[in-house]
């Protein structure tokens, strides 16, 4: 199923194929979260990206296509996956928060927290945007880089945890003690970028 989402990523000049998109996808991704969506296309010469050469992905609202831009921002590989998975955040969003106004109404006042709360604020700029960004970045970020999340939002990676990717436990953290992420960084445990 997955691999016929995946259109044209070996065109890339990224080297990476549609394989190495297809296994991060199948590795990451709960299947309900692809829910909808009738491909993830690398798409350079879409329109939208025409019109806006900056923008280095999107998620189609009416249709829950994905398009992937080919953009130097992307910092490899790496950005190019950030990217992936931050549009399937947008889907993921879109299928939990219809399925549940409750778990809507948490991630909004999440999000509004985020602004006077320096312990749990934005995961980076773009998820200061408005709460759909925030959600998607740290979709993406929960995925690729879940100690940075949970050093720098971690009542959002214990929503991600909980809510969207269903990994309950009793204590969501990954370290009892956030501080303790910290040392970790400082000790040159945890790469941050």
């Amino acid at each position: 199923m997955i691999d016929e989402l995946i259109n044209n990523f070996e065109e890339s000049r990224l080297e990476i194929d549609n394989g190495e998109i297809e296994r991060l996808v199948s590795e990451c991704v709960p299947p309900e979260h692809l829910e909808g969506i009738p491909f993830i296309k690398f798409d350079p010469q879409d329109s939208v990206f025409r019109e806006d050469p900056d923008i280095l992905g999107y998620y189609n609202t009416r249709t829950h296509e994905i398009h992937v831009n080919e953009h130097d921002r992307l910092e490899g590989q790496k950005g190019l996956k950030e990217t992936v998975l931050h549009e399937i955040g947008h889907n993921a969003q879109r299928l939990i928060f219809e399925a549940s106004p409750e778990v809507k109404n948490l991630w909004q006042d999440l999000y509004n927290a985020s602004w006077n709360d320096p312990c749990n604020s934005f995961i980076s700029g773009y998820a200061a945007t408005d709460m759909e960004e925030d959600f998607s970045e740290c979709y993406a970020f929960y995925k690729l880089d879940p100690d940075r999340l949970a050093m720098l939002c971690p009542e959002k990676y214990n929503f991600m945890r909980h809510y969207v990717f269903h990994e309950v436990g009793a204590n969501f953290l990954p370290f009892p003690n956030p501080w303790d992420a910290f040392a970790n960084w400082a000790d040159g445990e945890i790469a941050m970028v």
